[in-house]
């Protein structure tokens, strides 16, 4: 057993010792190499039900007792102590994960923290002789009624871009993130479309659709759309430029657990729309145009 202040059994940190018991019949036991970082047992303490995203905070101290020591993992640069935590966290909600611990024998106290405060779930006592399990059940995470998905872009609205010659090509970024508190999603649809293009001989898109495979709680995905512009008016004096309106738009994903097919409607924020001027440079006077025609 370790006693409050282990100094009196080890003259450092890093020493193990074994101990020897031996019977009036002269049989002689012996136990395993122990020390401040290689305790006798293991407390694993598994946590279910975990909401994607949380961070569950598992705190054992020693309760009541002058025996005991505790230590967070297998290895660590420190030694045992009176009290030790162990971080847990999941990506998808309702999983499990286990915190391991390496306790002497003795009788600890199991708290639960979520994201740093009282989790609600009340603390509990165990005794400690040999490698234990304790499981810790949630309650059962719910979904909300909207798929926290969300698209962005880092154009702004009524963005100007400047056309060189009599066509080019104009990139747009979007970004797609998902909330924690969500299943994984599957084969995401994205579709752009063009609402206006004013005063240009074309806008068209390359790729009217891209589909990302699967997206993950807490994860984002970056890509974009190109549109290709025209404006091949012969008479330079006419070169005005013009305005291109368009849309991005999350049609459709699928639910990794549930198979719940999301509509835009489902979803937290699943359209954007901007304007882009473009501006044509005059040739003749070098003067630089932007009205649309």
């Amino acid at each position: 057993m370790f006693e409050r202040g282990t100094g009196q059994y080890f003259r450092s940190d890093d020493e193990v010792i074994r101990a020897k018991v031996v019977t009036l019949r002269g049989n002689g036991f012996t136990s395993e190499s122990i020390g401040p970082r290689k305790l006798p047992y293991l407390l694993l303490v598994s946590l279910e039900n975990m909401i994607s995203g949380t961070i569950y905070t598992i705190v054992v101290s020693r309760s009541g007792t002058e025996y005991g020591c505790v230590l967070a993992g297998v290895a660590s640069n420190n030694p045992c102590g009176d009290i030790a935590r162990y971080n847990l966290t999941t990506l998808t909600p309702g999983e499990s994960r286990v915190a391991v611990f390496m306790v002497a024998p003795g009788k600890y106290r199991i708290e639960l923290f979520k994201d740093n405060a009282p989790s609600g779930i009340p603390s509990q006592e165990v005794e400690v002789f040999q490698d234990t399990v304790l499981r810790i059940t949630l309650p059962e995470p719910s979904l909300p009624a909207k798929a926290p998905l969300r698209i962005d872009s880092a154009l702004s609205d009524s963005t100007t871009v400047v056309l060189q010659q009599q066509s080019g090509s104009i990139y747009i970024p979007y970004m797609i993130s998902l909330g924690n508190n969500s299943e994984p999603l599957r084969n995401i649809r994205i579709e752009i479309s063009i609402l206006a293009c004013s005063g240009l001989s074309g806008c068209d898109v390359s790729t009217s659709v891209n589909i990302v495979s699967r997206l993950t709680p807490g994860e984002s995905y970056f890509s974009g759309f190109t549109i290709r512009v025209t404006d091949d008016t012969s008479d330079d004096s006419k070169r005005f430029g013009g305005l291109i309106g368009y849309r991005i738009r999350i049609v459709e994903a699928i639910g990794e657990f549930t198979q719940k097919k999301y509509s835009s409607s489902d979803m937290d924020f699943a359209e954007i729309q901007r304007y882009i001027f473009v501006c044509r440079l005059n040739a003749t006077n070098y003067a630089l145009i932007c009205k649309p025609a």
